[in-house]
């Protein structure tokens, strides 16, 4: 075995800052699923990370892949750093060049290579056009004539040039940016045609940039089966509406429908990049096709929407607000709407019905009810559950509490997520800026077939663990004393002002805070004994706190 400790502290200290970067993806798990490079910063998730080298990872994601380098190079002296995309170790029939895996640095193998043997036993994987058979005979006749013994490597895996494109494709499929660092130019074509942005090394610094300063990818998850109409006014509403400086991705999951919803999806995935469609051949619920689409997102927050609603203009703007601006937020549930302008949502308050044999339940508040004789719908409120036909969520609060739970069918799903999310100390708020038409209970006649036991299961895993809103002995409803229903009241910003002498600069400073600052804040100016005037216009403003010093 190579000692893997020595190599950690020799290429510390010879590489000192070098780092590895995984530029699309939050796992070394699986190498062939992620691009990986080495460089100077770290970049996922919209972040700037610095991780120290660990040659034990490293060998453990490509031991045998950088083994079989480490020996072609070896016993040929060749130094053919050029090509370094296709999977594996490649062999001509006239050359020994050595293909690498894109994340391979070939400086970093070269430093290796010059310090450590190979081990005996390696595998090598070879790319041709030719028949497997021959190509294998023509790579043990040039190990045999490096005088090497062919017969000590356990595998030689022939994989034909043809399946490039499919294992291109697939290596492809999870990654944002691709770094063309002499990479062939049948990957970088392949790269493009699938919509991914190719960069040089030298513009990673500007991609990193803009990654971590813009607004975060949003992943929206629909779930549809059948009803190919609801579908269609949902995407056009979707694509229509929905604000153009926040970046979106669109996951639909079919559930086995039977109507004209696969080829409908299959055309509109060929108009729309940012749109993916996922089968089933089966209708697998919708807590599973939310977990199944949030396993594909890519975004920072996954929002839920079902098929039968229609966005309205500016509805998701406000969402990612909330959540971008206060990280004690797990999730946070736009306003419904019926058609006829009557509410659908505008909150859920749990209730606990003492004369029932299954008493906890959820009910929406203001149902069917107009707007405007309910002014109070138009604040945001903290409640424990919001319906998951329109909800937005952080994608670590998701997968910390394991997603929605499938054992519901179609029913209580939502109301269960909230509160796990609850119990994990996340807080849910109702945003009413955010509005959307829901038809609601479109999906057919198997949307109600487990109504009983959805509550049953409710009952039996949250009964005496959540704090109801309101509670009935006697058939009359009374609030409880110990609700969890308040308005929203987001994190308050202070935002602090020294001057001196210097009214012009102070003007334009308050009136460009004014201007542009529409998060919840405070604003303290202290001034040090202006005698310009700047004082005095200090204290004319109203909205600011002002300490004096002499």
């Amino acid at each position: 075995m190579l000692p893997l400790p020595a190599i950690t502290d020799l290429f510390n200290k010879k590489a000192e800052a070098c780092t590895i970067i995984p530029i699309e993806g939050e796992s070394f798990q699986d190498p062939y699923l992620r691009e990986f490079i080495f460089y100077k910063d770290f970049v996922v998730s919209g972040e700037i990370l610095s991780v120290p080298f660990d040659a034990s990872l490293y060998m453990s994601m490509v031991s045998e892949d950088l083994l079989a380098a480490y020996f072609i190079m070896v016993l040929t002296g060749k130094e053919c750093w050029q090509k370094r995309v296709k999977r594996g170790v490649i062999m001509e029939d006239s050359s020994t060049s050595v293909v690498f895996l894109a994340h391979f640095n070939p400086q970093v193998i070269q430093w290796f290579v010059e310090r450590f043997s190979p081990q005996e036993e390696v595998s090598l994987f070879v790319w041709s056009e030719e028949d497997p058979e021959i190509v294998c005979r023509k790579v043990e006749s040039i190990l045999e004539n490096l005088g090497y013994n062919a017969e000590s490597i356990p595998d030689i895996v022939i994989s034909s040039v043809k399946s490039l494109r499919a294992e291109l494709s697939y290596l492809l499929e999870s990654v944002d940016v691709v770094i063309d660092d002499g990479l062939e130019e049948e990957f970088v074509d392949i790269a493009r045609h699938m919509g991914k942005e190719v960069i040089t090394p030298g513009e990673l610094k500007k991609v990193a940039d803009r990654v971590s300063s813009s607004t975060p990818l949003v992943s929206i998850v629909i779930p549809v089966f059948n009803k190919v109409s609801f579908t269609r006014e949902c995407l056009r509403a979707l694509f229509q509406n929905t604000d153009k400086n926040i970046p979106f991705e669109v996951i639909a999951v079919d559930n086995g429908s039977q109507d004209e919803t696969p080829v409908f999806l299959k055309r509109m995935s060929k108009l729309y990049q940012s749109l993916r469609v996922v089968r089933n051949e089966e209708n697998k619920g919708f807590a599973a096709a939310c977990n199944q689409g949030a396993g594909l997102a890519k975004g920072k927050y996954i929002l839920f929407l079902n098929n039968d609603t229609k966005v309205q203009a500016g509805w998701l703007e406000p969402l990612v607000k909330v959540l971008e601006s206060d990280p004690r937020v797990g999730a946070v549930g736009s306003k419904l709407l019926f058609p006829d302008g009557t509410i659908q949502h505008a909150g859920v308050v749990v209730v606990l019905n003492l004369n029932s044999s299954y008493p906890l339940g959820a009910t929406h508040v203001y149902y069917a009810k107009k707007p405007s004789s309910f002014p109070e719908i138009e604040q945001p409120f903290v409640y424990q559950v919001v319906t998951a036909a329109c909800l937005l969520v952080r994608k670590r609060a998701f997968w910390e509490v394991g997603g929605f739970d499938e054992g519901y069918w179609n029913g209580y799903e939502d109301v269960d997520f909230c509160f796990k999310l609850g119990e994990k100390g996340w807080i849910i708020v109702y945003e009413p800026r955010s509005v959307v038409i829901h038809y609601e209970s479109q999906s057919g006649p198997e949307r109600f077939v487990k109504v009983g036991e959805n509550v049953k299961r409710l009952n039996e895993k949250w009964q005496g663990k959540v704090i109801p809103d309101f509670i009935s002995r006697d058939g009359t409803w009374c609030s409880n004393e110990v609700t969890k229903i308040g308005r929203y009241r987001p994190p308050l910003y202070s935002i602090l002002i020294l001057t001196l002498n210097n009214l012009k600069y102070t003007q334009l400073c308050l009136n460009s805070i004014r201007e542009h600052t529409s998060e919840n804040c405070e604003i303290i100016v202290v001034d040090n004994g202006s005698t310009d005037g700047t004082k005095e216009y200090l204290r004319a403003q109203k909205e600011i706190m002002l300490i004096e010093n002499n």
